[in-house]
């Protein structure tokens, strides 16, 4: 998940929050640095079950993850745990390794209502390892988990218990070339590394485990060439050995789930894909061969079973298009009508487990998205008699990814920052579209806070644009969005008046006065082409006008707009030649009552060239970008009468950048800010330049870890800017 990036200049010395005497600006200043600052996200429900146990009719224990804040750009997941009473959900706090950013629980077993051991893995020095969780009926203890020799990751993800005393993990561990099966035994004190067999060099693992009358049998996938064939292993006394399932034929196959009714009878589902839709797979075990129990058609998949008697078994899972539970009465499977909640797609939900304390008494659990937000939420539904029921479930408040388009301030305790968050975050499995929301936050020179955002509405996957501000005064900013721009004064977000038939704007913004705005962006033209579009706010309404193009075009495009003054404005882009099929600056002028074309050079040697941001104060305007497809950063300076290109450099060690915004405060002040990638480690960091009048630099400022990309930035003046991109952070002297 991408953290918010607000980088503020202020290179001052500060008294009671508020800057008193400017220092000068300058490279290699003694005193300056740039620090990490946090600005709130808003958040998600947002959580996962991923295993069950029901010891009593009146306990069921569910385990999963849940999404937590983090340093990273991606968040954290944390062991999330909740418990059944018979009548509703409760969350119960699990516990977690020492020091681990990140952890998760994939399955739990139950030998009576005060003792339940689950299992999974941690986040630990880059890779994973497999830890257990023990519940006493009151609080979860974790238990450390011993490595097979050789092994530099694992993971649990399933566990079976027959006693207090006696449990079995099973999963994989990774040795460096190969993915093993991991099979690990409690003896009601510690873990301990079992001795399996594998099928395959390459690629093995276990998904589960079940035990009974001292017998146990996991089951799992292995590789072979192409495709993946289900494995199973059964103990012989304390020994594992190959007990081979059956597969049909033509595809890859899986087994995913296992229930022992005794200790020579066991279930075991999963699923098949051959060159039609995934089924179901089912096997029945007899103590010493498997056999198919495979239904003729059942389109899903199934990922859990349990199993009161061998004329008693219930199976769950994924169907084609809903949520699957399965029954098996000993003579034919039946499938039982589960509810599937509505959610954004039909692909947003996944029943993971299922446990019957009783016959026709039942309880699964997984995930589902949630119509509203599309994030992961948990799911639990219950049995009684032939009928299931959604339960409601408890969730986490989780972090959410935000990405900042756009900031504009208009003094060093005044900026307002817009851009858009949304939960993307794949648990138990399950991938999500995003459905994307707008955002803005304030900042009043001492921390930033969310404005209300009640009136930004969502936007669908792949439809989504960045939301763009700008302010001429603290009371009075305008934010493009949807389905209509928005004016804030000082309290709250209000929308503004579009003509009929004009495009709704939705890019970037310059406001000379509160009656006075432009916004620039691009369309889909009828020939599904990009060009660009320009409307105007006139004090009352929305107007769209004419954005001039060169001749001989097949695409263009507007990225940026500043003004000078209500008289004198600039647009800048790019288009593409029809002519030699090369990419150009696009440039359009204001001249108080129309737009017209302007002329702005590109750099001779170069294939393609586009600017994506500009600024102008006085007579004096600078545009930023980048050419040859972002190989070499960009800038350009207006001096009243045309466009020159200004030199601007890398930092040593970079072999590529780009400037996508620029913010300047005088004709002999100017800040942009981009990106580089270094040629030796490929990282892609942050690219400040300052302008001094006569030339651009590299700021020699550094910025501390994560070093991640600005996307915009704004000065109010050379001692004073405010950058937004992944991470916050302050520059200050």
């Amino acid at each position: 998940m991408r953290r918010i990036l607000v980088l503020v200049t202020i290179a001052a010395i500060v008294t009671a929050g508020i800057i008193t005497a400017p220092m000068a600006r300058a490279a290699g200043r003694a005193g300056a640095r740039w620090v990490i600052e946090a600005a709130p996200r808003p958040t998600l429900p947002n959580g996962d079950f991923r295993g069950l146990a029901c010891p009593t009719p009146r306990l069921c224990v569910a385990v999963g993850s849940s999404g937590v804040p983090s340093t990273l750009a991606f968040p954290d997941d944390a062991p999330l745990a909740a418990l059944w009473d018979g009548s509703k959900w409760t969350l119960d706090e699990a516990a977690k390794p020492a020091g681990s950013p990140s952890s998760t629980l994939t399955s739990v077993a139950c030998t009576s209502a005060s003792s339940c051991m689950a299992v999974g893995s941690y986040e630990h020095g880059g890779g994973s390892l497999a830890f257990a969780d023990l519940w006493n009926g009151a609080h979860w203890t974790v238990k450390a988990v011993p490595n097979p020799a050789g092994a530099r990751s694992s993971a649990l993800s399933g566990v079976a218990c027959l006693s207090t005393a006696s449990c079995v993990a099973v999963g994989s561990y990774g040795s460096g070339r190969s993915e093993l099966t991991l099979a690990e035994s409690w003896d009601g004190s510690s873990w301990k590394a079992v001795k399996t067999p594998d099928k395959s060099k390459i690629y093995n693992d276990l998904a589960a485990v079940a035990c009974n009358g001292g017998r146990c049998l996991a089951v799992g996938s292995y590789t072979s060439g192409s495709s993946t064939l289900p494995l199973s292993l059964a103990t012989r006394g304390s020994v594992w050995s190959m007990a081979t399932p059956t597969s049909p034929a033509g595809g890859s196959a899986s087994l995913d789930g296992v229930a022992c009714y005794s200790a020579t009878g066991c279930l075991a589902v999963g699923r098949f894909q051959g060159s039609a839709a995934t089924q179901v797979l089912i096997d029945s075990w007899d103590g010493t061969r498997w056999s198919s129990m495979t239904p003729a058609t059942a389109d899903g998949w199934l990922n859990s079973v349990t199993c009161l008697t061998a004329k008693s078994c219930v199976a769950v899972g994924v169907g084609s298009l809903q949520l699957l539970a399965m029954s098996w009465n000993g003579t034919n499977w039946a499938t039982s009508p589960v509810v599937t909640p509505p959610a954004p797609l039909k692909t947003n939900f996944s029943l993971n487990g299922v446990a019957c304390a009783a016959a026709a008494t039942c309880v699964t659990a997984g995930v589902t998205a949630t119509v509203a937000t599309n994030s992961a939420v948990t799911l639990a539904e219950t049995l009684s008699g032939d009928t299931w029921l959604v339960t409601p479930t408890p969730d986490l408040p989780g972090p959410t990814q935000v990405s900042w388009d756009s900031v504009s301030c208009t003094s060093a305790t005044a900026c307002v920052a817009s851009g858009l968050y949304w939960y993307n975050q794949g648990l138990g499995g399950v991938v999500y579209y995003p459905t994307y929301f707008g955002l803005a936050e304030q900042w009043n020179g001492r921390r930033w806070r969310i404005t209300s955002t009640a009136s930004f509405g969502s936007q669908a996957y792949g439809e989504a644009y960045g939301y763009h501000t700008t302010c001429v005064s603290a009371a009075s900013c305008v934010l493009d969005g949807s389905p209509v721009p928005l004016l804030w004064k000082g309290t709250a977000w209000t929308g503004m008046p579009v003509s009929p038939g004009a495009l709704v704007p939705t890019g970037q913004l310059a406001c000379p006065s509160s009656k006075d705005c432009h916004a620039v962006g691009s369309f889909l033209a009828g020939d599904v082409q990009p060009a660009p579009f320009i409307a105007s706010w006139n004090g009352s309404k929305w107007v769209s006008q004419a954005a001039p193009v060169p001749p001989n075009l097949v695409s263009s495009g507007l990225n940026g707009v500043a003004c000078a003054s209500g008289a004198s404005c600039f647009a800048v882009g790019s288009y593409f030649s029809n002519a030699n099929f090369r990419t150009y600056p696009l440039v359009d002028h204001f001249t108080g009552t129309h737009w017209s074309l302007g002329s702005m050079p590109a750099p001779k040697t170069s294939i393609d060239s586009e600017m994506d941001g500009v600024s102008c104060a006085a007579k004096m305007c600078m545009a930023v970008g980048a050419w040859d497809s972002g190989g070499e950063p960009l800038a350009e300076r207006w001096n009243g009468a045309r466009w020159t290109i200004e030199a601007t450099p890398l930092p040593k060690g970079d072999g590529t950048g780009a400037l996508v915004s620029v913010s300047c405060t005088s004709a002999s002040f100017c800040i942009a800010v981009g990106t580089a990638q270094n040629n030796t480690t490929f990282e892609t960091v942050p690219l400040t330049e300052t302008w001094n009048g006569s030339k651009w630099s590299v700021d020699s400022v550094a910025y501390p870890k994560p070093n991640l990309p600005s996307a915009a930035v704004s000065c109010t003046t050379a001692t004073a800017c405010t950058s937004v991109g992944y991470q916050i952070e302050r520059y200050m002297s």
